[in-house]
């Protein structure tokens, strides 16, 4: 395999609070290579969003923390960098599409005057310059009229207009590296598609890694290649996508299986939607050995004492569970 863009080795980033240590993310390792898509799922609170901070190195200090592990982008270990540093690679070789774009752009500045600070900040062109990339971007995520554009503000625009300028902001240095943290929460279904084909043209265009967090395995089924499923903190699962969801081998992955809605199933018949009971395990206090066995059906005690270790069970297959034959059921 060639060497990754983006290597994450035994991360964990934890928060320091009054309440105690709140452990986001534990001993996570992962990498993408170049023009791949990597898709990380899970629900709320499973340390996806962390993730990507930590590899900005975003997260709020004091109280969060890296307390661990090594970032390494193109072989360069990015904790061991300067804030200086940093600042030159964020927006540059790695960007991030944040979760609500009303919250990322800011409310009193252009649209132009935005895109113009990044392309001028890490381009080093003039003003003029400056403008006319920031036009073709807009041009390039399919904005109309792009110079008329450039001259509003965000409240202007729509949902899906402004998912786009901050796509057009992100690929406008040519990023080795992007991270999307779920681009399209707030976007309807039509908008939605149209923003993953978008960002999937652009990856294969310009042949930057992807890392997409979401949690909808339907986004990662139509986009990514690779995905790892989380679940309070941990990796559980990595596989290729096909076999993920052909040959789902964790009990938390075949339970956000069994949850997704299918066209044909109990339509008519009143059947409702499967669930996983329960709910993530603070981790303020997160329960020894398997995190999920407290809402798992074939949890043993084994599984409440001691950690199951990350194994392959297969080609590029892994999973972490002393029991990866069990079938999709979850306690109930």
């Amino acid at each position: 395999m060639e060497t990754p863009i983006l290597q994450i080795d035994d991360l964990s980033t934890h928060f320091f609070t009054r309440d105690g240590v709140v452990r986001a993310v534990d001993n996570l390792t992962c990498h993408v290579g170049a023009g791949e898509a990597l898709g990380i799922v899970g629900e709320s609170g499973c340390g996806k969003s962390v993730t990507s901070l930590s590899v900005m190195r975003l997260v709020q200090s004091p109280s969060g923390r890296i307390v661990n592990g090594a970032i390494r982008l193109q072989g360069r270990d990015l904790l061991a960098l300067s804030e200086k540093e940093m600042r030159e690679i964020r927006g540059n070789e790695i960007s991030m599409i944040f979760q609500e774009p009303m919250t990322s752009l800011n409310p009193v500045l252009s649209i132009g005057c935005q895109l113009i600070e990044t392309i001028r900040r890490h381009r080093g062109v003039s003003g003029k310059e400056a403008w006319q990339r920031a036009v073709d971007m807009l041009r390039l995520v399919q904005i109309p009229e792009p110079d008329q554009r450039m001259r509003e503000y965000p409240h202007q625009l729509s949902g899906g207009m402004r998912q786009r300028i901050m796509i057009a902001m992100a690929f406008a240095c040519d990023p080795k590296v992007l991270i999307a943290d779920e681009p399209t929460t707030a976007l309807d279904v039509t908008i939605q598609a149209q923003i993953l084909a978008l960002m999937s043209d652009l990856q294969k265009r310009l042949g930057t890694a992807v890392v997409l967090i979401t949690h909808d395995l339907g986004v990662v089924a139509e986009t990514c290649q690779r995905v790892i499923v989380m679940y309070a903190g941990r990796k559980v699962e990595e596989a290729d996508v096909g076999d993920l969801f052909d040959r789902p081998r964790h009990p938390y992955t075949k339970g956000l299986m069994a949850s997704m809605p299918h066209l044909h199933r109990g339509l008519g018949n009143g059947q409702r939607l499967k669930e996983i009971p329960g709910m993530v395990p603070s981790l303020l206090d997160p329960p020894p050995g398997c995190r999920f066995a407290g809402r798992c059906a074939h949890a043993t005690a084994l599984c409440t004492t001691e950690e199951p270790p990350l194994t392959e069970t297969g080609p590029r297959h892994w999973v972490a569970c002393w029991h990866t034959g069990a079938p999709a059921e979850v306690a109930q």
